[in-house]
């Protein structure tokens, strides 16, 4: 959509299009399940600084008790491995320093998941 004339991303964080590249890449749109014209590739898209700091609380404990599989939704897990890496650390994340320092101490490397 975001090569067409139907594409509406939110105006906040410099909207990006999607090129062919992205396909594949663990993604979250705004409101992609019910209005895909309006999701943005770009990283500073006021969503993903709301979603992304909730999100990786929830997963580690998803994975500290194995249960990824039960979960069954492993583009939440793929997205919010992609968001740890590209938003850096502590504030300028924006998650809980608890959430982080957590993260940091049970991470484990993408080859060993």
């Amino acid at each position: 959509i975001t090569d067409s004339d139907k594409w509406n991303p939110d105006k906040r964080g410099a909207p990006e299009p999607y090129t062919k590249d992205d396909i594949g890449t663990p993604e979250w749109g705004i409101r992609h399940a019910t209005h895909p014209e309006a999701d943005s590739k770009s990283w500073s898209a006021t969503y993903r600084h709301i979603n992304g700091p909730t999100m990786a609380g929830f997963v580690l404990a998803a994975r500290l008790m194995d249960q990824e599989k039960a979960w069954n939704h492993p583009p939440l897990f793929a997205y919010t491995d992609r968001w740890v890496k590209l938003s850096g650390e502590g504030k300028k994340a924006g998650w809980p320093k608890f959430v982080e320092s957590m993260w940091r101490a049970h991470e484990k490397p993408a080859a060993a998941k």
